[in-house]
């Protein structure tokens, strides 16, 4: 039962030491660090081979915090996301 997070490529190696030294040997038997050149922050978390993820991204969490704000301040936040450039 293998775990995958999904990370950019500059936070990837400092997390993957992260989790292996405070969690050891268990760690390095079940969960793989992906790099994914694409992704600037945040992160995703899921079960390996399946495209269910936790999506922790930047832009996920943006939209998240969106759906609860009222529309004038939701679109100055939208205003700051790749996605609405």
């Amino acid at each position: 039962r293998e775990i995958e997070v999904l990370l950019p490529d500059a936070d990837k190696e400092k997390v993957e030491k992260f989790f292996i030294a405070e969690a050891g040997k268990e760690m390095e038997k079940g969960v793989v660090f992906k790099a994914v050149p694409s992704m600037e922050k945040g992160f995703r978390i899921g079960k390996k081979g399946s495209n269910a993820y936790y999506d922790f991204t930047e832009d996920a969490i943006t939209e998240a915090f969106r759906t609860l704000l009222n529309p004038r301040i939701a679109d100055l936040l939208g205003k700051g996301t790749k996605r609405d450039e």
